[in-house]
């Protein structure tokens, strides 16, 4: 048995080489070494970003995004560097177009660096650590360049202010992620683009481009909803309409969708019911959870302001709430924070409306 194995994979091997040396290569005797290398390299780029395109077609609504995104960004012009924002609330995908969009542009910048989930980073390790891994990913040496972020915010320019980069500063929260990541434009060569998200628009330049990502439309819901639900397999038609009623409870948050459709895949009929029921009488902790990020990060009389207005006023006349509200000092104030950090908003009729699950969210703080 070793002996007719052995012979097979000798054939494999065989079969593999003939057919490796009728593929149609690059003829590199002749023209300049450079040159013969550098088309080399464009040919592996526009390879791997032909795959990565591929690999987007599953990404629900993305081909919008990314059309929009890219022209906000103007990466055809090489004379200017723009800082483009893209905000919304929790939940809302703003990571997943983040990463898609580095994934595509990639290949047109000399260096790339996506620096992932900057808050909670942040907790874990200094700022200074977020500028060496910065440094190195965009030099691409690994080294402990820097041991402070004063130090740090002095190196970047020094060292990339002639390189074309694109950089991905995922989920910022505070002023100096942005000021000692990539403080100024000038810090990069021309052409450079750095791209961030978070759910506080406060931290987006008044100059800067902003991106703001809301909720799915019902057809990209559904779509998304599907994906996690049934994976690769389409629904039977008696899941057809409670899909539609899960559908409906999600008000097109994405996470929602993913989380409700990975809950349920796989369930039969009657636990989809039972579940669905629970849905309607209390949203699920993970999505909460995820929410909840954002009431963290309110000073205490903000978060008091917060319950009030999630608890008694959504659907409310502005005006009238802040009549309401006046004794909490400076209620005007307040709320324009509540809606830079994507928690409500106000609507063409002046009343004050934010996301089911933001609604759920106080409701689940205050009894709990």
């Amino acid at each position: 048995m070793d002996d007719v194995e052995g012979m097979q994979k000798v054939q494999r091997w065989r079969t593999a080489i003939t057919a490796a040396a009728d593929l149609k290569g690059y003829d590199i005797r002749d023209g300049i070494e450079a040159e013969n290398v550098q088309k080399i390299v464009d040919q592996i780029f526009k390879l791997y970003n032909s795959a990565t395109l591929s690999s987007l077609r599953d990404v629900v609504g993305i081909h919008t995004h990314l059309e929009k995104l890219k022209s906000l960004l103007k990466v055809g012009i090489n004379d200017v560097r723009i800082i483009l924002g893209i905000w919304g609330m929790g939940g809302a995908g703003k990571t997943t177009i983040a990463r898609t969009i580095f994934d595509t542009l990639s290949h047109q910048f000399e260096a790339t660096c996506f620096l992932a989930d900057i808050k909670e980073n942040e907790k874990r390790h200094q700022l200074h650590s977020l500028q060496n891994t910065l440094l190195s990913e965009l030099l691409r040496r690994k080294n402990d360049y820097v041991n402070n972020k004063h130090d740090g915010k002095r190196m970047i320019p020094d060292i990339l202010c002639s390189k074309k980069v694109l950089i991905m500063l995922d989920d910022i929260d505070h002023k100096d992620h942005l000021e000692y990541l990539a403080g100024d434009i000038g810090w990069f060569g021309n052409g450079s683009r750095v791209v961030v998200t978070t759910r506080n628009k406060h931290f987006i330049g008044k100059d800067d481009a902003i991106y703001e990502v809301t909720a799915l439309p019902d057809h990209e819901s559904i779509q998304l909803f599907y994906q996690h639900a049934f994976k690769k397999e389409g629904p039977n038609e008696c899941f057809k309409e409670l899909s539609l009623k899960v559908v409906n409870y999600a008000k097109g948050l994405p996470l929602a969708l993913k989380v409700w459709g990975s809950l349920l895949h796989n369930l039969g009929l009657t636990e989809w019911k039972s579940a669905i029921e629970q849905m309607k009488i209390n949203s699920n902790l993970e999505i909460v959870e995820k929410l909840k990020i954002s009431y963290d990060g309110l000073e205490p009389k903000q978060q008091e302001m917060f319950l009030n207005i999630s608890c008694f006023f959504r659907g409310v006349y502005k005006d009238f709430a802040m009549q309401i509200l006046e004794s909490c000092h400076g209620a005007e104030y307040k709320l324009r924070v509540f809606i830079d950090k994507s928690l409500m908003s106000i609507s063409k009729n002046d009343e004050i409306q934010m996301h089911d699950f933001i609604e759920d969210m106080g409701k689940y703080i205050v009894n709990f």
